[in-house]
């Protein structure tokens, strides 16, 4: 029975992510119909790929302001668009960051003592959680966000036997969350108290 399960766990954390990297790829094929990835996250980098990096966008369609905060999300984009000179790599942020966060929720479960199997079988879970599958598969900063608050938690559960080692981690977490979205910054300041 042990051998069993841990072949299904093994199967289903596989097949999971096969489906999520199908519709990834999938994903590509169409525009993205989200309106973050066209006004801020695609946008900003573009206009700084022709102002130069960090210069004030003229955002006359947001609010009627014409400036944008610079994020990590759109700071990351920016560098992967001066690669190629397009958004062709840009879409590659939110999944990688999701797997990322897949993975720091892995090594959590493991901390908080379940077994290889039960932590594999969430894990594959959460990879095909439909919130979290369809926000990674476009241009967006949601899941930079998720993976710094994943990151702070994980840290915080390492505090318990690895307090110097813990710190660090958790303290990665809440720039991560900060760093990635204005309302990051709530969250992190409740991280911090």
């Amino acid at each position: 029975l042990t051998s069993c399960l841990h072949f299904l766990s093994v199967g289903s954390l596989c097949i999971a992510l096969a489906a999520y990297l199908f519709n990834l790829l999938v994903s590509r094929r169409v525009a993205s119909l989200s309106t973050d990835t066209l006004i801020y996250h695609l946008t900003i980098p573009a206009y700084w790929m022709q102002l130069g990096f960090l210069q004030t966008p003229d955002l006359p369609f947001h609010d009627g302001a014409a400036e944008h905060s610079p994020l990590i999300t759109e700071t990351l984009i920016y560098g992967l668009m001066s690669l190629t000179g397009n958004d062709s790599l840009a879409f590659l942020l939110q999944p990688a960051f999701f797997l990322l966060t897949v993975a720091i929720f892995h090594r959590s479960l493991r901390h908080l003592g379940l077994q290889k199997v039960a932590a594999r079988f969430l894990a594959a879970f959460l990879l095909i959680f439909v919130p979290f599958f369809q926000s990674s598969l476009i241009v967006n900063s949601e899941m930079v966000m998720t993976c710094g608050v994943a990151l702070f938690c994980y840290g915080m559960l390492l505090t318990q036997a690895y307090r110097h080692s813990g710190f660090p981690v958790a303290a990665a977490g809440i720039a991560l969350t900060m760093a990635s979205k204005t309302v990051g910054i709530i969250y992190g300041t409740l991280a911090l108290a």
